[in-house]
């Protein structure tokens, strides 16, 4: 079968295509989203605080690991995309084999790192209780190891999305993340240590890698892996493409994969309060990367016959719609952490967790406005170009969030990782977009007014509302008072992001889809 037959069988067209597979990664989300939210309400509510944060710090630290797949999978996609547009099934067949031999040395290189972190416990987190400390080492371990694992088999589910068949890797993703939550249910019902919930979540891991390489085998058997494909000059390309992928990776590393461990290290017992709080950020960045998945292989190929005015235009389009996204779910959490904070884990963590969760979801909000310009600049190879200001960032944010959690714990970390995300994102419009003109035909200025600010005009009645629910005093106003300035709060944020959020042309198109689709609902009644 041609290659080009394999990435769209049907010959559908690239929006239906990519329509499509944002649909499939948002459900890939929903789902994730509701098991990250139940799983953390059981957990706090059956485990003290300080056995609580031994098992996210055992999950912070043994997920170190994944970090060693550098974009691998990535560059498979892009490499995969381009060459099966071109129908070069053997082009597609070297670089698969090379990324896999590649995730599998970094596999390889996890065990050795997991074994070294989990002798390493007393030394990271010397206010631990004595009693816990066996246990995370080995929880490490387990977990770390099977991380692994899977990060070798991680290069087929880069086969996958490189062909645009997001389906089925999002499926094992998401089936992965429902029996984790399931094990772990189970565990701590069942009052297993520490070290028993890891094995389990590493046999959880280590199936799910088995999976995902049959259903290479079984559904794609065309783009071949094989240790006689590896081509070393194939191999130093993709190397050549994934290094800055991997200064990339280790900056994200340091601005998200250290804060937790930076905070049990200075502050142990607001390890929990912490991780609580900063899990509806990771779903914010978990939403914006289920819409921006597919856009990487459909801007691929859709370099090769696109203008750079084009170009500039998806961007321009892709940031406005996208800093919208951002806001409408990152905003609730801004403005009602403390009442979000008490339903969903108890009075004792929302005391301790609202001032950090409106920190940290206000620096996401304000990072995730760059998705799209990275995700393009990925598929498009100029990846370089906005290394910098990722480097920024990441050291801004390890140096503010070292010095500033030294002095006040958990809160100054949560400063430290805002701090560097203003810094980040000044880097981005004063450096990166003029350097990659040339392909997006885009000045900083035009992105700063229309994808940023212009969308920004639906946090206002956020910051306006903000001043009334400051603090949990402010929280005890009458029940009608809040009623109505919240349903006030609602519509004004709605309304403002249709109309500045999106153009006239862009709103038009949407309100007759939406007819279309109504009337065709209709139509099908009716027969």
């Amino acid at each position: 079968m041609p290659a080009v037959n394999l990435q769209n069988p049907t010959g559908e067209s690239r929006t239906r295509v990519y329509g499509r597979n944002v649909v499939i990664s948002s459900m890939r989300l929903f789902v994730m989203a509701a098991s990250g939210l139940a799983l953390p309400a059981f957990l706090t509510h059956h485990l003290p605080p300080s056995t609580y944060s031994a098992w996210v710090l055992i999950l912070q630290v043994a997920g170190y690991v994944s970090y060693l797949e550098f974009g691998v999978t990535t560059a498979i996609s892009k490499y995969v995309a381009e060459h099966a547009a071109a129908n070069d099934m053997e082009a597609c067949n070297r670089h698969a084999s090379a990324g896999v031999t590649i995730t599998c040395v970094s596999g390889v290189i996890g065990v050795l790192i997991s074994i070294l972190l989990a002798f390493s416990v007393p030394t990271l987190f010397h206010d631990i209780p004595a009693t816990l400390v066996s246990d995370v080492s080995r929880g490490i371990f387990l977990v770390g190891t099977s991380l692994a694992i899977l990060l070798a088999a991680t290069a087929f589910g880069g086969i996958f999305m490189g062909l645009q068949r997001f389906a089925l890797p999002m499926s094992l993703i998401t089936l992965n993340k429902l029996v984790y939550v399931i094990v772990v249910l189970i565990a701590v019902a069942r009052h297993l240590s520490l070290t028993e919930m890891g094995a389990a979540v590493a046999i959880v891991n280590v199936l799910t890698a088995i999976a995902v390489v049959v259903a290479w085998k079984l559904m794609i058997p065309e783009v071949q892996v094989h240790p006689r494909l590896v081509i070393s000059a194939t191999v130093r390309k993709m190397l050549g493409y994934c290094a800055v992928l991997g200064i990339w990776t280790s900056g994200m590393l340091l601005i998200n994969g250290l804060d937790t461990t930076i905070v049990g290290h200075f502050d142990f017992r607001r390890t929990a309060f912490y991780a609580v709080a900063a899990t509806p950020s990771s779903f914010l960045t978990l939403a914006l990367q289920a819409v921006l998945g597919p856009l990487m292989p459909a801007v691929s190929a859709a370099s090769i016959d696109h203008t750079p005015r084009q170009m500039g235009d998806l961007l321009d389009k892709s940031s406005r719609q996208s800093f919208i996204l951002a806001q409408l779910s990152g905003l609730p959490f801004l403005l009602f952490a403390y009442w979000i904070l008490s339903i969903w884990v108890g009075h004792t963590y929302a005391e301790n967790g609202y001032m950090l969760m409106r920190i940290l979801i206000t620096a996401n909000i304000l990072r995730l406005f760059f998705g799209p310009y990275t995700t393009m600049v990925i598929a498009t190879g100029l990846q370089k170009y906005a290394t910098l200001s990722g480097v920024c960032e990441a050291v801004v944010n390890l140096i503010f969030s070292i010095w500033l959690g030294k002095h006040y714990g958990a809160l100054g970390v949560a400063c430290g990782t805002l701090i560097g995300a203003l810094v980040g994102i000044c880097v981005h419009f004063s450096v990166s977009v003029p350097k990659t003109n040339g392909t997006f035909a885009i000045t900083p200025l035009r992105l700063l007014l229309s994808g940023m600010l212009r969308p920004g005009v639906a946090s206002l009645p956020t910051v306006a509302l903000l001043f009334l629910y400051w603090s949990p005093n402010d929280h005890n106003r009458g029940s009608a008072f809040l009623a109505a300035s919240t349903i006030a709060w609602a519509i004004a944020t709605l309304l403002l992001a249709w109309q500045f959020g999106l153009l006239k042309a862009e709103r038009l198109r949407l309100v007759k889809a939406l007819a279309a689709r109504t009337h065709g609902r209709a139509v099908t009644s009716e027969l």
